[in-house]
């Protein structure tokens, strides 16, 4: 429904992608919190130091619920780090050619 509201009218008013907004922080967040619980679980730790500090602010984080929340620049910096950390190319790369995923 959401690509046919987008091909066939003027799209979404703002209050609709405000409350998208929401959704999208906490996937990432999420996402992200998945990845650092995977790396540990299979016994990893990431290679940058930084990212060890990082992957801890992660799990910490919360996604506020008010509309006007905006995403801390902090933790999207910390995301885009970790995601480029060696040990996530590595282990992602891996499991995609084995079939399998990180966990």
């Amino acid at each position: 429904m959401k690509q046919i509201k987008i091909v066939y009218t003027a799209g979404y008013v703002h209050d609709e992608l405000v409350a998208f907004r929401l959704i999208v922080y906490e996937n990432l967040v999420d996402s992200a919190k998945d990845l650092v619980l995977a790396i540990k679980a299979i016994g990893a730790d990431c290679v940058e130091e930084i990212n060890r500090t990082y992957a801890a602010q992660i799990l910490e984080y919360k996604v506020g619920s008010d509309p006007s929340f905006r995403l801390a620049a902090g933790i999207a910096d910390a995301i885009d780090s970790l995601w480029k950390d060696p040990i996530i190319a590595t282990h992602v790369i891996s499991s995609r050619k084995y079939g399998g995923s990180l966990r």
